[in-house]
């Protein structure tokens, strides 16, 4: 295997690591992209982070589109109780097939 770091913009709201993985021993080059996002925790909502994950979301849309997408990290928007998550981060994910 083999990973490339990608250069992720700066956001001001979140830290976002982009890489690609590749397996080397596939000769079509086929590879995943993965983002590690965190968001520090915030007392209320965040319209900077839900307008700034989209922007991100959209730089990776054509591997999003193949099914070449892995996102994972902690980005605190829990929901009204433990087992769920805020109504705009469902958006942003929605609006996106995620």
């Amino acid at each position: 295997m083999k990973v490339k770091p990608q250069h992720a913009a700066d956001y001001k709201s979140f830290e976002c690591q982009l890489f690609k993985i590749a397996c080397t021993e596939n000769k079509t080059n086929d590879y995943i992209t993965m983002a590690i996002i965190y968001r520090p925790p915030t007392t209320g909502p965040d319209a900077t982070f839900f307008n700034e994950l989209p922007d991100l979301l959209d730089a990776v849309g054509d591997v999003i589109d193949r099914d070449r997408f892995v996102c994972c990290g902690d980005f605190n928007c829990g929901g009204d109780d433990d087992t769920s998550v805020c109504p705009e981060l469902l958006t942003v994910l929605d609006a996106h097939e995620l």
